[in-house]
């Protein structure tokens, strides 16, 4: 993803389970985009957030965060 200063941040890898559609956009609002798919089986969108937090020696553990909403099942 693209920094603030027009430079390329670090490539972080996830797997995404059957996506018919993939996009980014801001969502909520704050600094940064989230991760908006459409699964090719079931039709339903996925909102997820990367997710920063310090690990015990201080550096960056790296997570996947997703939202859901409406009915499930």
């Amino acid at each position: 993803l693209q920094k603030p200063d027009g430079n390329l941040g670090p490539e972080i890898r996830f797997e995404l389970s059957n996506p018919r559609s993939v996009t980014l956009s801001n969502i909520d609002g704050k600094p940064g985009s989230e991760i908006l798919t459409i699964d090719s089986q079931t039709g339903r969108m996925r909102i997820q957030q990367l997710e920063k937090s310090a690990t015990q020696n201080g550096d960056l553990s790296k997570r996947l965060t997703m939202y859901g909403f409406g009915e499930e099942g």
